[in-house]
């Protein structure tokens, strides 16, 4: 199973044809890999992107349409694996762009080294701007700004605007008491006028979620007469 501890990955996974997708949805959750389907090669490389996708996984054939999503995908940044089905023959195949070509007879093998090498790869690859790559979180959950989530224990607990907004602007404080208003004001949406107590329910949504993966959600405290604090 993940190491929650690890860098999580998020994938792309690209459908160009039919083909199986349990054995390898549940192979990807080993790998500690939270993926997004999509079907068809349109604007994948700018959804892998829109998405932070570190990965992408394309079920297709050895074709014109299959090279051009790999090939779009590769811009994005992408670590980019392609399954064909087990009638191809892809010995000495090689696909521009992409990492690997495997056969769809290996599409959902946990212990493929192919795919693991994949994943680690892409567990190494850089993020994008500032702010984006996840951070550790009531005690050993992970905070993923992109999701947005809060993640721990091979799950995911994903946040709404206003719960994104706050954790976030707590998490960049390290450490320091963020007063009431100002958090109120990021998680409140533009010309949106909050209901009374609307902060309140945001933290303890966000205790809530925290508890629910076993973290320590006291790490989020009340400052008395000024706002909240996250404790790293």
């Amino acid at each position: 199973m993940s190491n929650p501890a690890q860098t999580t990955v998020h994938a792309l996974l690209v459908y160009l044809r039919p083909a199986p997708r349990r054995a390898l949805l549940t192979a990807l959750a080993d790998f500690g890999v939270f993926v997004c389907e999509r079907p068809g090669a349109r604007d994948a490389g700018k959804f892998a992107r829109m998405r932070g996708a570190r990965l992408a996984l394309v079920v297709g054939d050895l074709d014109a349409e299959t090279e051009a999503c790999v090939a779009d995908l590769a811009d994005s940044g992408c670590v980019t694996v392609v399954w064909v089905p087990s009638t191809t023959t892809i010995r000495d195949t090689r696909l521009p762009g992409a990492n690997a070509v495997i056969e769809e007879q290996h599409l959902g093998a946990p212990s493929s080294p192919v795919l693991a090498r994949a994943v680690a790869e892409a567990r190494a690859r850089t993020f994008g701007p500032p702010g984006t790559a996840p951070s550790t979180v009531f005690g050993d959950l992970e905070f993923d700004p992109i999701t947005p989530a809060i993640i721990g224990a091979g799950k995911i607990r994903p946040l709404s605007r206003a719960e994104h907004a706050v954790l976030s602007r707590l998490q960049a404080a390290r450490g320091e008491p963020v007063d009431a208003a100002s958090l109120l004001d990021a998680a409140t949406e533009p010309g949106h006028l909050p209901p009374p107590g609307f902060l309140k329910s945001v933290v303890l949504r966000i205790r809530y979620k925290a508890r629910d993966l076993g973290g320590d959600a006291s790490r989020l405290e009340s400052v008395r007469g000024f706002g909240y604090v996250l404790d790293r």
